[in-house]
């Protein structure tokens, strides 16, 4: 998806989430998704062949060796803990309560953040709260990041 959808507020309600059309496009409309851990306390939204892509280019192909330390501690957050969601005709999936746990959200109800990574093809849901938290931790970091970005573009010209 060309267009940026951006980040949007939405609730959990019951243990279900509602993917809102752009963000089901951005995922390419799939009939069912994977969540798992993300960074933080983020749970990541990935329609399967993205998953099964991202997967293969972290871990390797499968019986290809024994992994190393970094790959083990991604396996164990990414993939130990991924589960498969099937999208409703009301576009809802029901988040598995290990993964509300996790990102902190609640089951009757939380306000819940919804911030797409196009470079990495996912979704990330985040407790609101927790997001704005996290984005005013990483604001310096951001800073110094983007103005090394900066000068790097005015090296290049």
């Amino acid at each position: 998806m060309d267009d940026p959808i951006g980040t949007s507020q939405q609730s959990v309600t019951n243990g279900r989430l509602t993917l809102k059309k752009p963000h089901l496009e951005f995922l390419g409309n799939p009939s069912e998704v994977i969540l798992t851990y993300g960074p933080g306390r983020a749970i990541l939204i990935l329609a399967k062949p993205k998953w099964l892509e991202f997967k293969s280019r972290i871990l390797g192909e499968e019986g290809s060796g024994l992994l190393s330390e970094d790959q083990m501690l991604v396996e164990r957050r990414l993939v130990s803990n991924a589960a498969l969601c099937e999208i409703d005709e009301q576009s809802r999936l029901r988040v598995p309560a290990t993964h509300l746990r996790r990102g902190k959200l609640e089951e009757k109800s939380s306000k819940a953040q919804l911030v797409p990574s196009p470079h990495s093809g996912w979704i990330e849901l985040w407790n609101a709260e927790e997001y704005d938290r996290v984005m005013d931790e990483e604001d310096a970091e951001y800073r110094a990041a983007f103005s090394r970005a900066a000068q790097q573009v005015k090296r290049e010209q």
